[in-house]
């Protein structure tokens, strides 16, 4: 691997970084189930991965961060799992506040706030942190929760139905001020740990980002959320920066 005079790897150089790095945490339950542990333990050092993550995106100069936290899909699952879910959000932001605003982070919640499923404690301490971090500016964390694509895209077509634009006013642009990521840069890399390699198993997006994400270079990778660790990030910034020439832009 080529390397610059400082020791800094050259694929690592801020010139050949993401903008905007998305982390969808999948296979907390199978490691879990793999270490013979809780789900909720699985859980929890999936939640130490996405922590360690942050700071590593920070020290390394990426400016943007989404970690897909819920899906609007997740509340299929059993009452008592999406209740430990709920808790253990609130207690990575109990947690973790103070150090996101000391380190400059501005934090932002993406997805669907008024359907109500969101519990209240959360969704109060979700929009305190949005508050207390407002006018941060070295970086963006954002924890997609409750979120899915088509519900965001849904949103943003009856926001722009009653701010009363015409036909004529819809483009991308508009369109781009009404999803939940208005102001941020589209996102260029995506992982996605926990993705399965038996025969047949084809790769999947779960609909994250469907509209921003399209010009976005996906790495997908088996390692599961739990073990994924900075050198496995380092890979994946790796590829993304050979990939980098092909981007259309």
């Amino acid at each position: 691997m080529e390397r610059e005079n400082n020791g800094r790897s050259s694929e690592l150089l801020p010139e050949n970084l993401p903008k905007h790095l998305v982390f969808i945490p999948d296979g907390n339950r199978r490691k879990a189930k793999e270490s013979r542990l809780s789900i909720i333990e699985g859980h929890r050092r999936g939640v130490e991965t996405v922590r360690n993550l942050m700071r590593s995106a920070r020290d390394l100069g990426i400016g943007t961060v989404t970690i897909w936290g819920f899906s609007t899909e997740n509340w299929q699952r059993s009452p008592k799992e999406v209740k430990n879910l709920m808790v253990l959000f609130g207690g990575f932001l109990d947690e973790n506040l103070e150090e996101i605003d000391q380190m400059g982070v501005k934090f932002r919640w993406l997805g669907n706030r008024e359907d109500g499923r969101i519990p209240s404690s959360l969704k109060e301490k979700l929009e305190d942190a949005e508050e207390k971090t407002r006018s941060n500016t070295k970086c963006n964390l954002n924890i997609a929760l409750n979120y899915g694509a088509r519900d965001e895209i849904i949103r943003a077509v009856k926001k722009i139905a009653d701010s009363g634009a015409s036909l004529e006013e819809i483009d991308w642009n508009l369109i781009a001020q009404n999803l939940d990521t208005a102001g941020l840069p589209d996102p260029d890399l995506i992982i996605r740990t926990g993705e399965r390699e038996d025969e047949g198993e084809t790769k999947h997006t779960s609909g994250m980002f469907a509209l921003q994400g399209d010009y976005a270079e996906w790495y997908f990778t088996p390692t599961l959320c739990p073990d994924f660790s900075l050198d496995e990030l380092k890979k994946a910034l790796a590829e993304f920066a050979k990939a980098k020439p092909r981007l259309g832009r």
